[in-house]
This record gives structure tokens, C-alpha cells and sequence, in this order.
């Protein structure tokens, strides 16, 4: 009987330690809060994209261009195929890269050319190349978006 005593007085002890060291570190909390940060907003600059002026050619000659006259750049069509239809150098290549894939067709003597190309959701950057007989060559790039939203 005395072993028993003896064990609940020391079970007995043991919990009200454990007791008051939670009670005491609970406390402390309370009276000394952790330092808190004070968070400033960081300025930042936004920098705009010029606005485009229409669809221009990035040049490797002085006289060759590009024009689109089919699509605007920035379009939002709803139909995944659309052909381009536009003018470049007479007799040129012309090579259409959009989403990983290509297609490559040929300016008529008049400058005329069309390619069927098919557009993802969403935006597509698409990539036009003029390479004439001279080995000049005109690079234009636009924007088409593909969404089936009614507007």
C-alpha cells in the first residue's frame, strides 16, 4: 500500500510540473507577444509595350515588307483555321510559323499570297517570313487569339 502512495505521489507531482510549465510558458506568451514585421510596399514601374501602329515588318532589307490584310494584329477570331491572306516581294517564299508547326507557300508575281493556318485556344504568336529571289527577307509578327466566347 505504501508502494501505491508513493507511485501517485510521484505521477501526481509530475503532472502538476507539466501543468504549470505549460501554464508559465502560455503566460509569457501572452505578456511578450513575438516582434511583428512591419512590411512596406516595394515601388515598382510598369513598363507598357509601345503601341503598335498596325502590322510592320522587322526588316533585313530597306525595301521589302510584309502587310496582313486579312487579319489585325491582336484579333480575336472563332474559328480555329483562318487563312492569311496578305502581300509580300513578288515570287517570294513565304513561310508561316504558328504553335510549333509551319507552312510555306509562294507570293504570285503581284505580291498576293494565302496560307490556311490553325490556331490553338487562346493566343497565337504567328511568324511570317518573305524570303525573295534575292535572298532578302521580310519578317512580320502577329497576334491572333482563338476563343469560341460569344461577344
Amino acid at each position: 500500500m505504501i508502494k501505491e502512495f508513493l507511485i501517485a505521489i510521484f505521477l501526481g507531482g509530475l503532472l502538476g510540473l507539466g501543468l504549470t510549465g505549460s501554464l508559465i510558458t502560455l503566460n509569457r506568451r501572452q505578456n511578450n507577444p513575438p516582434p511583428t514585421r512591419e512590411v512596406s510596399p516595394t515601388p515598382t514601374t510598369t513598363i507598357s509595350p509601345a503601341p503598335s501602329p498596325g502590322l510592320t515588318a522587322n526588316q533585313n532589307s530597306s525595301s521589302s515588307t510584309i502587310k496582313i490584310s486579312s487579319h489585325q494584329n491582336g484579333q480575336i477570331v472563332n474559328q480555329n483555321k483562318t487563312t492569311l491572306i496578305g502581300t509580300a516581294p513578288s515570287n517570294s517564299t513565304i513561310i508561316v510559323a504558328i504553335n510549333s508547326q509551319s507552312t510555306t507557300t509562294q507570293s504570285k508575281a503581284d505580291g498576293s499570297f494565302s496560307a490556311t493556318i490553325e490556331l490553338e485556344a487562346g493566343y497565337n504568336l504567328i511568324s511570317i517570313s518573305a524570303i525573295e529571289p534575292n535572298d532578302n527577307i521580310s519578317e512580320i509578327q502577329i497576334n491572333l487569339t482563338y476563343s469560341t466566347a460569344s461577344f
